[in-house]
């Protein structure tokens, strides 16, 4: 399970913090839609570049809210 909340959004990115808990340092992931590019601007404390499901679900939410053009200030991911 992983955090999000929202830093930015323009008509170039969508960037939100990323974190495993509240208690742990936070990552920064950043999504340019109109070049389907994603991009780690900083890894969260407990992720790795090796280690990648973290920012792999936190970039499939990002999608979604470009997608959805809705950009929520906090999140949760959950996955099973």
């Amino acid at each position: 399970m992983i955090y999000l909340e929202k830093i930015e959004v323009n008509n170039e990115y969508v960037k939100y913090y990323y974190f495993e808990r509240k208690d742990k340092g936070k990552g920064v992931l950043i999504y340019f839609p109109q070049k389907g590019l994603c991009r780690t601007e900083k890894l969260c404390e407990g992720d790795s570049e090796v280690l990648e499901m973290l920012r792999r679900n936190a970039f499939i939410r990002l999608m979604k809210y470009v997608k959805e053009n809705k950009y929520p200030e906090t999140d949760m991911v959950a996955w099973g």
